[in-house]
């Protein structure tokens, strides 16, 4: 399923997909909050006696899209050309259409998602990127 940031933004559409093992791929803003995929939120047991402990939480606040790419680095960007056109110029003779990308797994970050649909999701609108948020069962 391929969706505009329409779709992308409404983290219960995505979890939706999730949950029926449905492949997605849709667009989000740069200004949408993630936690990495190898944060996981904390919290104490309850021991049965006493008021019960808070409900587990993350020990940082959440990041920005923008900034969990940019954290990746240079590095992490694979560069793509998806097909060469007819225009071509000096510094680019065959016309290819390329750019470059990153694929990033995150946790949603989202006061209305309960902790149970919380899961990793692989995501990604501001200039100079474009964010894609993407869900794939894979076995």
């Amino acid at each position: 399923m391929v969706g505009d940031a329409g779709y992308g933004e409404i983290t219960a559409f995505r979890s939706g997909l999730t949950e029926r093992e449905i492949s997605y791929i849709v667009a989000v803003k740069a200004a949408t909050t993630a936690y990495p995929e190898d944060m996981a939120a904390t919290g104490n047991s309850y021991s049965g006696r006493g008021p019960r402990p808070p409900q587990p939480r993350y020990p940082d606040t959440a990041k920005s899209l923008m900034a969990l790419v940019v954290g990746a680095g240079w590095r992490a960007l694979h560069q793509v050309t998806w097909r060469y056109g007819t225009k071509s110029v000096p510094s680019n003779r065959l016309a290819s259409m390329t750019s470059r990308f990153i694929a990033l797994r995150v946790r949603a970050a989202n006061r209305d998602i309960p902790r149970a649909i919380q899961s990793p999701v692989p995501p990604r609108s501001g200039p100079p990127y474009q964010y894609r948020s993407a869900g794939s069962v894979c076995r």
